[in-house]
């Protein structure tokens, strides 16, 4: 086919500056960003948001249309590339940070 493997990259987002900071608690992590390129052509496809805190694993499925994500927010996050957006209501229930996924190649 003409597909191309996704490459990702994830952008943490840091804690804002202390005068840039909202009242209210300062615990929360930080939004993060996980955004895509095309490996063969180098355009970014897209930025996804979601997850609060790191990213600590992505897998993609073997057709390149569909990303995984997992962090320490315990939540996995199923994204579409061709819709740039998440596909299913986050998946939770996890006791702890996410740390690895795999996909079946059969789908």
């Amino acid at each position: 086919g003409n597909q191309h493997t996704v490459e990702m990259i994830l952008v943490a987002g840091g804690p804002a500056p202390s005068h840039q900071r909202p009242s209210g608690p300062l615990d929360q992590p930080p939004e993060c960003t996980l955004c895509t390129f095309d490996e063969v052509s180098g355009c970014k496809i897209a930025d996804w948001k979601g997850h609060k805190g790191a990213v600590m694993t992505t897998c993609q499925s073997l057709d390149s249309e569909t990303v995984v994500t997992g962090g320490v927010d315990k939540f996995v996050r199923v994204w579409s590339v061709a819709k740039r957006k998440q596909t299913i209501t986050p998946l939770k229930g996890h006791k702890g940070t996410i740390n690895d996924l795999a996909m079946s190649p059969c789908g």
